[in-house]
């Protein structure tokens, strides 16, 4: 083994690269006429360690925290966070969430606003 072989192998034991979730934030759109369905990869991840809110700009944020602790000692430690804007298109009292075999699922729906501009008032 040469010199920077061994290096890289004592770096890559004190940070530990393998743990590193790579893949989380790598997601998917689907915009159709109904809704905007968000899926994001997080593999290694539970439900318990997501964190999904909508702050006062109207920026839908996602949250991801996930510790390993051992006997009172902290192991490891991840943090990552997303964040996409919704217009005033977009229901925010609607939206749903799913995680399922490690895939975050987000549907936001859109508001439905009327073809026809016009509405006839009844007279009781």
């Amino acid at each position: 083994m040469n010199n920077l072989a061994k290096y890289d192998s004592w770096f890559d034991s004190m940070f530990n690269f393998d743990w590193f979730p790579a893949t989380i934030g790598n997601y998917d759109l689907v915009n159709d006429e109904k809704e905007l369905t968000l899926k994001m990869v997080m593999p290694g991840i539970s439900k318990k360690d997501i964190s999904i809110f909508i702050d006062e700009n109207d920026m839908l944020r996602i949250k991801v925290t996930n510790k390993e602790v051992k006997k009172d000692k902290l192991l490891k430690q991840f943090y990552y966070e997303k964040s996409y804007y919704l217009s005033k298109k977009y229901d925010k009292d609607n939206i749903s969430a799913e995680m399922k075999n490690g895939v975050l699922e987000i549907k936001i729906p859109k508001i439905v606003e009327s073809k026809n501009k016009s509405k006839m008032i009844e007279i009781r």
